[in-house]
């Protein structure tokens, strides 16, 4: 009976030990999840989502444990807020004002020590870091850093023997001299009143940076007040407005100001670099542009010399349950072997040794690119969007000759405020 009983347990455990070794097979098989939420759009923003897609269907090859689940179209501000408060994502395209309030109230995960030991704050350029820099910590990157430029027709410079300026006083001279010829010097499409932003931006990089600015944001009235070098920008503003805007602008949007520009209407065009790719769709093929060599000084001893924007900034959910594992995937996400992927399509990489200088143009603004620094986020997108409304507002009201600009930045506060 004894040796039945015994035969019997040892049939058992063998089961048992070949059951907990199929269990611990299964449990090696399993994948672990990033969710990565992107704003871009399925529909509007299909060739960048396209990119990630690549990139991803690369990385799950390489690490065949992991499975990165690429959502889009997230863009609803409380479902955001909810997702990453609950761990809900892993990984994130945030707007830098998000990247703001989160990491003040500590939602997402302090990557510093993270991009310093993989060199990763060496290898993107500072204005990339920039956008996921709050209060000397880095939060993440932003994925498609632009500077704001001075594009201008080469072809009618060289004809009257214009200098590129590079400071306002050199601007002016041109612009006097353009304006005597019979040309338009300088118009934004103003009816898109962003327009008007991107230009107060790189006025504002100069003389406050965008380190002040954030630093003051969501703050009271009176924090805002204390807002450094803040009226010296609506003066330089109200100067261009006086003295090289067209007074035009104010019934144009941007498409018709970019139109004016190719049809040699307009000689200098305020813009984020982006345009170059709408002007060489439309341009024809005689027509030759530039952007200014050297930053237009507005200011004897500038904050910073250049402004960008760029797309969403990349960060991780302080209650992500994979946060190592969504470091990894950021680590190959800023790899030559993925951001080449980028150059590929037409964009201009944040991992500064994957773009190319093809011509001229790109040589210049990837030279731009390499001059930026923590202070160069433009102002725009470092102050809450209520802020934004009003001052686009304002400055469209300087354009037309209502607000001088010693009233401008009370007018937008009290406007903000209601007081």
């Amino acid at each position: 009976m004894k040796r039945i009983i015994s035969f019997i347990l040892g049939i058992l455990m063998l089961f048992s030990t070949s059951g907990c070794g199929l269990m611990g097979k299964d449990k090696k098989e399993e994948k672990t999840t990033i969710k990565f939420a992107t704003f871009y759009s399925a529909k509007s923003e299909e060739k960048i989502i396209e990119v990630y897609k690549k990139i991803i269907e690369e990385y799950q090859k390489k690490n065949d444990k992991v499975k990165i689940e690429l959502i889009t179209d997230y863009g609803d501000e409380n479902k955001i807020k909810s997702d990453i408060s609950k761990g809900e994502v892993d990984l994130i395209g945030l707007k830098r004002q998000q990247i703001i309030e989160y990491a003040k109230a500590g939602m997402l995960t302090d990557l510093t020590q993270f991009f310093t030991e993989k060199e990763l704050d060496k290898k993107v350029y500072d204005v990339s870091l920039a956008y996921g820099l709050y209060n000397d910590k880095i939060y993440g990157y932003n994925d498609m850093p632009l500077t704001i430029e001075f594009f201008y027709n080469v072809d009618m410079f060289k004809k009257y023997k214009l200098q590129e300026p590079k400071t306002l006083k050199e601007l002016f001279d041109v612009c006097r001299k353009l304006k005597s010829l019979g040309f338009t010097p300088m118009e934004v499409g103003a009816l898109d009143n962003w327009t008007l932003a991107i230009l107060f931006s790189q006025i504002n990089a100069q003389t406050t940076g965008s380190i002040e600015v954030a630093s003051k944001y969501n703050s009271d009235k009176n924090g805002y007040l204390t807002l450094k070098g803040i009226d010296k920008s609506f003066e330089i503003f109200e100067k261009l407005n006086t003295n090289a805007l067209s007074k035009g602008s104010v019934d144009i949007n941007y498409r018709q100001s970019v139109d004016d520009f190719i049809k040699g209407k307009v000689a200098i065009l305020p813009a984020g670099a982006w345009a170059a790719k709408l002007i060489d769709e439309i341009k024809p093929t005689n027509f030759n542009y530039s952007v200014f060599t050297e930053p237009l000084k507005f200011v004897d001893e500038p904050v910073s010399m250049f402004a960008g924007a760029g797309g969403q900034t990349i960060a991780i959910s302080q209650k992500s349950k994979n946060a190592k594992d969504a470091q990894a995937f950021i680590e190959f996400l800023l790899s030559e072997e993925a951001q080449k992927k980028f150059v590929e399509a037409n964009y201009i990489s944040p991992l500064k040794s994957a773009n190319s200088n093809d011509n001229e143009l790109q040589d210049k603004l990837l030279n731009h690119l390499n001059a930026t620094d923590k202070n160069s986020v433009v102002f725009m997108d470092n102050i809450p969007t209520n802020m934004l409304d009003v001052l686009s507002k304002v400055l469209y009201d300087m354009l037309e000759g209502r607000v001088k600009y010693k009233e401008a930045w009370d007018k937008i506060l009290k406007l903000i405020y209601q007081q």
